[in-house]
């Protein structure tokens, strides 16, 4: 599976070019008091289900009728959110290549004055992207032996019986058949190549 590349910006109160689907999904988060939380909490959820399915985006800052908003961020905070995706990545089991995730901010242009602060901020949209595992299963955490798969538009934890057979049997998906090589990621727009199995 190639998923569509990342736009290298967007505009403020624009609908984005595509729509939530297998691949994609859209939170707006705009009223959160605690953005970091927020965001730890969906990408535990979601990336495992893009890493169990065939990947996927997980976009922060678009809500569901995919109208883009973006977040004001310091370059403190854009550490902190990335610091938090890669520790949520890092719990799961087996443990994840680097490779396999990005953490991405796109500029927004336009949209309501920045108020000025001590420290350099601009508007984006957090766009976190996570290609499919080559492990029948991959589990949030070794603790809690949860884990999740992406069903068109919404996810679905695995039930024990579907656990069991993806261990016995591998993937029913056509990413078991894909043996996974990443051949380039550019910064730019995150498109990707993947090596099909012969």
């Amino acid at each position: 599976m190639i998923l569509h590349p990342l736009p290298e910006s967007l505009r403020y109160d624009d609908l984005i070019d595509f729509e939530e689907d297998k691949e994609t999904e859209f939170k707006a988060l705009q009223d959160t008091k605690n953005l970091i939380r927020e965001i730890k909490r969906y990408s535990q959820i979601y990336l495992n289900a893009f890493i169990n399915t065939n990947g996927g985006h997980l976009f922060f800052s678009i809500d569901d009728s995919s109208r883009i908003r973006g977040f004001v961020l310091s370059n403190r905070q854009r550490d902190q959110i990335r610091l938090s995706v890669s520790t949520t990545i890092n719990q799961m089991t087996p443990q994840i290549d680097s490779k396999l995730y990005s953490v991405k901010f796109i500029p927004i242009i336009g949209g309501p004055q920045i108020t000025p602060s001590a420290e350099k901020t601009y508007r984006c949209v957090i766009a976190i992207t996570m290609f499919s595992g080559k492990f029948p299963v991959y589990f949030t955490s070794p603790s809690r032996q949860y884990a999740y798969m992406r069903c068109e538009g919404s996810i679905t934890r695995m039930r024990k019986a579907t656990i069991e057979s993806r261990v016995t049997l591998g993937r029913p998906c056509p990413a078991a058949k894909i043996d996974r090589e990443i051949s380039a990621v550019t910064d730019d727009n995150l498109l990707l190549s993947l090596d099909e199995a012969k």
